[in-house]
């Protein structure tokens, strides 16, 4: 959140620039009206106003990108103590199938039904987590088309953006965009790693083999698959807070 805060700093200094040179305005004591002075006054306080209109504007962008990325991280964390709270069922219940295997008596020749001993170890309560698992790899491929779709409207912005000459913007935009495109890719791929787990698991449990490693690595492959989805959504906050700064800039120096 530093860089929203220094936005709001820079917001707030470029209004007292603007609101000193017109308080420090003293109109000439002749008996006539200055033309040219009430032009100039005129104009310092329609800058002022434009001015004072773009800051509310900035801020409230600001504002949303904030709660945005407070959301986001809110999300993860209750997803990712969800995902601790999975784990720690699936070790509880290979635990107690484990101790009910050691505590079994030996079976005889005739009653090897004694192996469905081994049946907790079976996905049965994994399966539901699985279906969850599923769900949640939909939202996060709804969630990545979405972000997509804003990195086209942030690029074609940018291009038809009238260009700033020596502030700097252009480069900061730039390397927004390539660091959103960037996390985009990455996404792409825990999706894909995420998605070709959760099939071989599928796969397992249609066989009525419950793979603990196979559940696990689905598990992390989500909590993964989270962290880069959250990446994602600070990097778009950077490109748009970069995008901004460039218009900010010749709006402190027209008012200076």
């Amino acid at each position: 959140m530093t860089q929203i805060d220094e936005l709001h700093g820079r917001i707030s200094r470029a209004l007292d620039q603007i609101a000193q040179r017109v308080e420090g305005y003293a109109p000439p004591e002749s008996a006539g009206e200055d033309p040219e002075a009430a032009a100039r006054l005129a104009e310092l306080e329609a800058a002022m106003s434009a001015a004072q209109e773009d800051a509310k504007a900035a801020q409230i962008e600001a504002n949303v990108a904030r709660e945005a990325a407070a959301a986001e991280a809110e999300k993860t964390r209750q997803l990712e103590d969800e995902i601790a709270q999975l784990t720690d069922q699936l070790a509880a219940a290979k635990e107690a199938a484990e101790m009910a295997a050691s505590a079994a008596p030996e079976p005889e020749p005739e009653a090897e039904p004694v192996a469905e001993v081994e049946e907790p170890a079976a996905p049965a309560v994994d399966s539901g987590e699985l279906d969850a698992l599923r769900e949640e790899l939909e939202d996060e491929k709804m969630a990545n088309a979405q972000l997509q779709e804003r990195l086209r409207v942030l690029t074609a912005r940018q291009e038809e953006a009238p260009v700033v000459a020596d502030t700097g913007g252009d480069s900061d935009q730039r390397a927004a965009m390539e660091q959103l495109d960037t996390d985009l890719q990455r996404l792409r791929a825990a999706n894909t790693q995420l998605e070709e787990t959760i099939v071989a698991l599928r796969e397992a449990n249609a066989q009525g083999v419950g793979d603990p490693h196979l559940i696990n690595k689905a598990m992390l492959a989500e909590l993964e698959n989270l962290r880069r989805a959250r990446a994602t959504d600070m990097a778009e906050t950077n490109a748009v807070l970069a995008a901004m700064e460039p218009l900010l800039a010749d709006a402190a120096e027209e008012s200076a």
